[in-house]
């Protein structure tokens, strides 16, 4: 009996597996970057409105089996999507010029939503895209890619670190300003809605931001250092990626996909 009970209270304390926020982590991210260019192409090239309800559904498949995480980008994706309201809106303005002394345009405004609504689509998926590869990886991949010796060899690797410090740390910088704005919104100093209010609050956002950025740029030039960046031209490689099979199949899915999306122009 007390083993049973030991058993469960094990059972409960014991921590439990944690999923995978994507399922693009084990793919090699020039097939992730790769498939994301020509599917980008292919969603701006697919006509009329048949394109981008396709390209609507393309896109939430992809944003559905990566797991691509858009709630935590909804500021940016909110924000571009009321600029490409407004844009549409603003398009089918004509004053007295038009036809018949129309002053707005349906045609000329939906062709101007149509455009942007390509470019969020393309946007949502991008956006998220970097938090679905490790940047271990990415930095692998780049290194494997771009040259290694000589002076393009230092340029590349100068390059390849500050591509993967960009992709590792906008992120974080984006969820620590989200934390200090809780946190200056929790204190109840300046609830108006005033400008001098909302000045007032970034500044008591923007502060401690700056302080933890600081703290956190010196974490990773120690971090840095202890590695050797500065003192290789080329730091070495403890495991180089392989181009395995499950690549080219994502890559020939993404292929077939958008085949279908130039295809479908000339059916409907």
């Amino acid at each position: 009996m007390k083993t049973e009970v030991g058993a469960r209270a094990k059972a409960r304390t014991r921590p439990k597996a944690v999923a995978p926020r994507n399922r693009l982590s084990a793919f090699d991210p020039r097939a992730i970057w790769l498939g994301y260019v020509a599917l980008s192409l292919s969603m701006f090239a697919a006509p009329g409105w048949s394109g981008l309800a396709a390209s609507a559904a393309l896109a939430a498949a992809v944003v559905g089996f990566a797991r691509l995480p858009l709630v935590e980008y909804r500021g940016p994706l909110f924000a571009f999507a009321l600029f490409a309201l407004g844009s549409a809106v603003l398009s089918g303005l004509t004053g007295s010029s038009g036809e018949s002394g129309a002053w707005w345009h349906a045609a000329d405004s939906l062709a101007t939503f149509r455009s942007f609504a390509k470019t969020w689509l393309v946007l949502a998926i991008g956006i998220a895209l970097p938090a679905a590869i490790p940047p271990l990886r990415l930095r692998r991949a780049l290194a494997q890619t771009l040259p290694r010796k000589g002076g393009a060899g230092r340029r590349s690797q100068r390059l390849v670190l500050t591509v993967t410090l960009l992709l590792r740390f906008v992120p974080q910088l984006l969820g620590e300003w989200n934390r200090f704005a809780r946190i200056a919104l929790a204190r109840g100093k300046d609830i108006g809605r005033s400008p001098a209010a909302v000045l007032r609050r970034m500044r008591s956002t923007a502060l401690p931001f700056m302080l933890s950025l600081f703290r956190m740029g010196e974490t990773v030039t120690l971090a840095l250092e202890s590695r050797g960046i500065g003192r290789r031209d080329a730091p070495a490689e403890a495991e180089r990626l392989r181009w395995r099979t499950r690549d080219s199949l994502l890559l020939a899915s993404i292929a077939l996909a958008c085949a279908g999306l130039t295809l479908q122009g000339r059916i409907f």
